[in-house]
């Protein structure tokens, strides 16, 4: 089961009602819609970074390797197509998240299937 949506519509229409307590830290849905995407969306990025100098590090040893005649013209230009498309297609997704950010409910379902549940807390009214 995917938990973005009961959490989604949560933080939309309950926004100020605590959904996690930890220690002393209270989070409402809102803070921690926040803290998630700031997270989520950070990683994501160093994890698109860090692909991206890879696949400029395989196009540098690509073109020395066709420099010092290791491989032919052909397999270079093929080679090189392939990873040039490639990177597009991480940096395309990159501004996505910049644009966006990422759907940090996907990262986050594991951290929250692994929480405890939440006390309920008590209403104003007395019994």
């Amino acid at each position: 089961m995917n938990v973005a949506r009961p959490l989604e519509l949560s933080a939309f229409y309950f926004p100020d009602r605590v959904t996690l307590i930890f220690k002393d830290r209270r989070w409402t849905y809102r803070e921690l819609d926040m803290e998630a995407s700031a997270l989520a969306s950070s990683r994501l990025a160093q994890q698109l970074t860090e692909r991206l100098s890879a696949i400029q590090d395989k196009l540098d040893r690509l073109l020395d390797a066709h420099l010092d005649g290791a491989i032919t013209r052909e397999e270079y230009a093929g080679r090189k197509e392939r990873l040039l498309h490639e990177k597009a297609a991480l940096m395309e997704r990159m501004a996505e998240v910049e644009r966006r950010g990422n759907h940090w409910l996907e990262p986050l379902e594991g951290f929250v299937k692994a929480l405890p549940p939440a006390p309920v807390p008590a209403s104003g009214a007395s019994r």
